[in-house]
């Protein structure tokens, strides 16, 4: 038999067809780009088109390997016409290491028809059923990634600036001086302790938890931070300066990131002289004013002292006496986790920590949950 050297180029040139389709459907899967470095943006579209008009089909991808990349999705579109449906899937990944990474996938499709959509309809708006499905998790071909070591170990990955700054030089002793450090930019978000900031020995410095927004975009994470501190000292002291190691992908470039020390001058006041011990000796009449003040403040702080204690006092036994039944009630029908959580919380978090704990960790990570039970030791508590 002779053979057809036409017939088996057009095999060769159809085989990558063949491999990204299967008997009612077919997908692509982009990147933009194929070599990058370590902590650098890569956006990954993911599109799958239904070939087969006769069948209604759903899709649901994703992509694994989620502990050598940092993954998100930013984006999910799908279109129907004519019978046939297509989903268009955008993620955004960070490859977290270097070295040549393959990142694998899940596709699941869902396949039904329309008499399985009239069925599951069938009885009225209030009578709805879920949708019987035929669900099988797909095979789509690995995508191999080489990525790139660092130049230097750095804090930063990305286009960052950074402006540090207080809200005064000049203060009187005793009163907090505010200092709010913002960094902002295009990269990969930095950790939790990227300011290990060392304060003099003369400052006390309490901070806020920082604000953080990060916004999700076809080009990378836009992130901005902003950090809060108050400063308080009876002396002059100078804010220590702060420099970042950096690398931007995109330029291809090690930067760094600095701002200045601060000097700070502390003034004393009337109020200071008072709190502050004193070296020289004083007048009768500056004692006995010194004792004076103390003593008004002090009587300010017992009464607020004590109104709060009484207020608690009152509130817990007007509680406890006038309402047992009210919190049973509201325990038992309370709905889910965290409807009895804010109860418990409100109620009294000392007395009911055991509860909290379980319901946080079933909440917040998951954590199986016997709401029933649950309920029954809080109850046996309050008894």
């Amino acid at each position: 038999m002779k053979k057809n050297p036409g017939s088996l180029w057009l095999l060769i040139l159809l085989l990558p067809l063949w491999l990204h389709a299967a008997a009612d459907y077919r997908y692509s899967l982009e990147v933009d780009k194929e070599s990058l470095y370590a902590k650098e943006p890569l956006l990954l579209r993911f599109t799958v088109w239904q070939t087969d008009p006769s069948k209604m089909m759903f899709f649901s991808f994703k992509p694994l390997d989620r502990s050598d990349f940092f993954i998100k999705r930013i984006d999910k579109v799908v279109e129907n016409t004519s019978r046939r449906r297509k989903a268009i899937f955008t993620y955004l990944l960070y490859p977290l290491k270097s070295g040549t990474l393959t990142l694998h996938f899940d596709l699941v499709v869902k396949r039904t028809n329309e008499a399985r959509i009239a069925l599951s309809t069938t009885g009225g708006r209030y009578n709805v059923k879920d949708v019987e499905t035929e669900d099988s998790h797909e095979n789509v071909e690995p995508k191999t990634i080489y990525v790139k070591p660092l130049p230097a170990p750095v804090d930063l990955v990305g286009d960052f600036t950074l402006i540090t700054e207080t809200d005064r030089q000049r203060s009187e002793a005793y009163k907090p001086v505010y200092m709010t450090i913002r960094l902002k930019g295009r990269g990969f978000p930095p950790g939790p302790g990227i300011f290990a900031l060392k304060f003099p020995t003369n400052v006390e410095h309490f901070s806020d938890a920082p604000k953080i927004i990060e916004r999700y975009t076809k080009k990378g994470i836009e992130f901005e931070g902003t950090w809060s501190y108050a400063l308080v000292s009876s002396e002059n002291f100078t804010v220590p300066p702060i420099k970042l190691k950096a690398f931007s992908a995109s330029k291809e470039k090690l930067y760094e990131l600095s701002s200045p020390a601060i000097p700070i001058e502390v003034v004393k006041s009337p109020l200071s002289q008072v709190m502050a011990p004193q070296d020289s000796p004083e007048s009768a009449y500056a004692y006995i004013e010194r004792i004076e003040s103390w003593g008004r403040y002090l009587f300010i702080f017992l009464c607020g002292f004590i109104s709060a204690l009484l207020y608690l006092k009152i509130k817990n036994l007007l509680f406890k006496e006038a309402s047992p039944n009210l919190f049973q009630k509201e325990v038992k029908s309370a709905k889910d986790a965290k409807e009895l959580l804010v109860l418990l919380v409100r109620t009294d978090a000392n007395r009911y920590t055991f509860a909290i704990d379980i319901l946080e960790r079933a909440i917040y990570f998951n954590e199986p949950l016997d709401l029933k039970e649950i309920k029954k030791e809080i109850l046996k508590s309050a008894a």
